[in-house]
């Protein structure tokens, strides 16, 4: 925590070399290096699990393999954390997360659904996620189901209007994707410039399509 890896990283490795049965040694070995080389910290962090193969260092193994963008073998850890804890959606959620980024759309669904299931105190994150997917599959109403029932869960959750703000504009219904998009704004104020651009343009988009309107239906009066 001072800064002194080089000092840390001894003291691990002469731990390590005390108890080369604790595991504690090699998950602390593992985060040390995760930034410096990551590769280094995965081995040190599996051997860290065959040592003690918990629902949690199964989680967070995951975690490191989706972070090197190895997410076959991340699916694998996070559903091998899931089966020794089924009660705790983390490893679920985290689940259908990699499933979504292999575009296994259907098992990402299942996975979330289970999520739901088994814990509803990140109800919005989850069916925000499923929102997401559904988007994906261009099945719109169960898309706006879902993310609606994230807006109830938690009002405040970030994402949310965000993405409905996309789907309302896929469906044209550009009021309504505006209305979104200045609630994301106030939620993601790192992000509000370019939310903003993203809400003008939109509304300029309006504005010409009304145009639009007034000049064929003028056209039909005339005709």
């Amino acid at each position: 925590r001072d800064g002194r890896q080089r000092e840390a990283v001894r003291c691990y490795a002469e731990a390590i070399r005390a108890h080369p049965q604790d595991a504690r040694g090699w998950f602390d070995f593992a985060v040390a290096h995760q930034h410096s080389n990551s590769e280094l910290a995965l081995q040190f962090y599996q051997h860290g699990v065959k040592l003690d193969p918990s629902a949690f260092h199964y989680n967070q193994l995951g975690v490191m393999l989706r972070v090197a963008a190895r997410h076959d073998e991340a699916a694998k850890r996070f559903a091998q954390s899931s089966r020794l804890a089924p009660t705790d959606a983390d490893a679920l959620f985290n689940l259908g997360g990699t499933y979504e980024t292999l575009a296994r759309h259907r098992e990402a669904l299942s996975t979330y659904r289970a999520a739901l299931d088994v814990e509803r105190k990140s109800e919005a994150r989850i069916r925000n996620n499923m929102g997401n997917v559904l988007a994906r599959m261009e099945r719109w109403p169960e898309a706006l189901s879902n993310y609606h029932e994230a807006l109830d869960a938690d009002p405040d959750f970030p994402e949310t209007p965000q993405n409905l703000a996309h789907v309302m504009e896929q469906l044209d219904r550009i009021d309504e994707a505006v209305l979104h998009l200045e609630a994301a704004v106030r939620l993601l104020p790192e992000q509000a410039a370019d939310l903003t651009a993203r809400r003008v343009a939109l509304v300029e988009k309006r504005d010409e399509q009304r145009k639009a309107q007034r000049a064929a239906a003028r056209r039909e009066q005339v005709n």
